[in-house]
């Protein structure tokens, strides 16, 4: 029962932090949208040797516009076409980073290494994001021929759209891999009785 009572507050506070950090404060998203773009630009910039993304902002703190474009595809004007699309960080990045903080935040273990996890985490989740940043380029070239980057033969063309329908489009599976970095960071005995009972004293052996 002691130990229910402990869960419930870990969740409780979990999702207080959660609901917190999810408010739509600008300042804040803005700061995630310009993290993103710039992370996009420096992995994702350049990529099959002559093809790039470009990762444009403006004053929608939600939205990233994504140029993809071939530099050895030019027009009879010398004039590179692009093909266009929108990211939503929101929702490709900010609410599992958010998620994974909450979680972290609320578990009872010591500020030191509850820190040094914070940190490790949002780096495996930042990867996680930049691969799902890789699938929707790589549906943007298959979508658009014109650009003529890559020809994807029809496993390749099944596999980036099972990936962009079912990881891309819907914010659930980043949600579940947040819960899965904190888990894989949190899962030790001595963590694991801390968090179903933080009042318990461990020998120090």
């Amino acid at each position: 029962m002691r130990t229910n009572k402990h869960l419930w507050k870990f969740l409780f506070s979990a999702l207080l932090i959660y609901i917190i950090l999810a408010l739509p404060v600008v300042a804040i998203e803005k700061t995630y949208t310009t993290f993103f773009s710039k992370t996009s630009s420096f992995f994702l910039g350049s990529f099959f040797e002559t093809g790039f993304a470009r990762y444009l902002t403006n004053s929608d703190p939600l939205t990233v516009h994504v140029q993809v474009g071939n530099k050895a595809n030019k027009t009879t004007e010398n004039k590179v076409r692009v093909a266009l699309t929108d990211v939503n960080t929101r929702i490709r990045g900010y609410l599992p980073t958010i998620l994974f903080v909450a979680l972290m935040l609320a578990s009872p273990i010591p500020w030191k290494p509850k820190l040094l996890k914070v940190f490790f985490g949002y780096f495996l989740l930042t990867a996680f994001v930049l691969f799902k940043q890789w699938i929707h380029i790589l549906f943007v070239i298959d979508q658009n021929p014109f650009l003529s980057l890559y020809t994807f033969n029809s496993f390749e063309k099944k596999v980036v759209e099972f990936g962009y329908t079912n990881i891309i489009t819907t914010v659930g599976p980043s949600l579940l891999v947040a819960v899965l970095i904190w888990v894989l960071l949190i899962y030790r005995r001595k963590e694991m009785s801390l968090l179903l009972n933080p009042n318990k004293t461990t020998d120090k052996a």
